[in-house]
């Protein structure tokens, strides 16, 4: 067991749609778990300012102000609770299992809600069950950032060659190829295999405007079947063909 003893103070799904800013002051002896469904906010912790999107959450037991922007209405699960807490420190996290995390937020809402006497017991159990979901996704959430900076780094090493596993990385942390391209492409704004085009042209541009040679060369250089083809994806990076570019030298 993790923890001892938690009480569930109270539980609440909402929506915020209004800026502006609210503070949550919270007992010393007592717990809170905001997490943010969907939607942008802006959190002050311990007088530093972090800006959250859906799926991040933060713990403290101390007080909080947040505020949440009508551009990016927010939904919202709030829980605190009383008990000994050993397993998630105060602080700002972003959680790498949604779905798993979510669920057990519905759970507690509901039960919560009924407010039945003889459900006293199963709340303090979902609320362990939540600080062990939340911890645990935490740690995937390490384990992806480790599996993403390895591919970046595969992708500097390997990007003239064109042969980079994504499958590989995704299956060192349990997800599909497309939802590790997804999170990859947040973090970097483009897909692993853009990326990779990204750093070609960025080449071809300093072969482009530093060298001599000629359109077809820098292509075969860069790893390109053929000359139309690497033409045709520079226009599309870029803006402008590669011998546009040279012209402009």
């Amino acid at each position: 067991m993790y923890t001892d003893n938690l009480t569930l103070k109270n539980a609440s799904e909402r929506e915020f749609l209004s800026d502006v800013t609210y503070t949550q002051n919270i007992p010393s002896d007592e717990y809170f778990v905001m997490y943010l469904k969907s939607g942008k906010a802006q959190i002050i912790l311990n007088k530093t300012l972090y800006k959250i999107s859906g799926g991040c959450f933060v713990i403290c037991n101390n007080s909080i102000r947040f505020r949440f922007s009508k551009k990016f209405p927010a939904k919202v699960y709030t829980v605190s609770f009383s008990g000994e807490n050993d397993l998630l420190p105060a602080g700002v996290y972003r959680c790498a299992d949604k779905t798993s995390v979510e669920k057990v937020f519905d759970t507690i809402t509901e039960e919560f809600i009924l407010k039945k006497k003889s459900r006293e017991n199963m709340l303090s159990i979902l609320t362990e069950t939540l600080l062990i979901a939340l911890s645990r996704s935490i740690e995937k959430e390490k384990d992806v950032d480790k599996a993403i900076n390895a591919l970046v780094k595969d992708i500097h090493a390997n990007y003239l060659s064109g042969k980079i596993d994504v499958e590989k990385y995704a299956n060192q942390v349990n997800l599909s190829k497309d939802r590790l391209s997804v999170i990859f492409k947040k973090r970097f704004g483009a897909a692993p295999y853009q990326y990779q085009i990204m750093l070609r042209m960025q080449d071809a541009t300093d072969l482009i405007l530093q060298t001599d040679l000629p359109i077809g060369k820098i292509s075969e250089k860069l790893g390109f079947s053929n000359q139309l083809y690497f033409s045709t994806a520079y226009k599309k990076q870029v803006g402008i063909t590669p011998s546009e570019m040279r012209k402009r030298k």
